[in-house]
């Protein structure tokens, strides 16, 4: 089927309906091993049943590795989910590839995805006559 509106950059269709891709954000392990990160409502909803704490409460936590490293688990789960893949290490196993950087990583990827996507102010968008051409 023939997209409706390919001139709309960032879109592709399923079944003749468009939709918005998400630019995928990936983790590197010690071992070299890619990951997708993804923090969504599946792994909320698994953190918050495991651990027992509500996901207002990570702010409130200061330096529990443990919590951390079940959350980073959880998402890491869900992003290879979500590209079709198993993650097959346990959260212990994959505590031990991640390094201090992919820690600091994975941290980043965590308030890029929490942050959502901010809408431009009118100021900062481009108007049809202003467009280079």
């Amino acid at each position: 089927l023939e997209c409706e509106a390919p001139w709309r950059e960032g879109y592709h269709c399923i079944r003749n309906l468009c939709r918005v891709t998400m630019n995928a954000d990936y983790l590197i392990l010690e071992d070299g091993r890619k990951v997708r990160v993804l923090f969504n409502m599946n792994a909320v909803e698994q953190f918050t049943r495991e651990s027992g704490m509500e996901i207002t409460d990570l702010t409130q936590i200061k330096a529990d590795v443990a919590v951390f490293r079940k959350l980073a688990h959880i998402c890491v789960q869900e992003g290879e989910a979500a590209d079709g893949r198993k993650l097959e290490l346990d959260e212990i196993s994959f505590g031990r590839l991640m390094t201090i950087p992919s820690m600091t990583q994975f941290s980043g990827i965590i308030a890029k995805q929490s942050a959502g996507v901010q809408k431009k102010s009118s100021s900062q968008r481009r108007r049809w006559w202003m467009r280079k051409k």
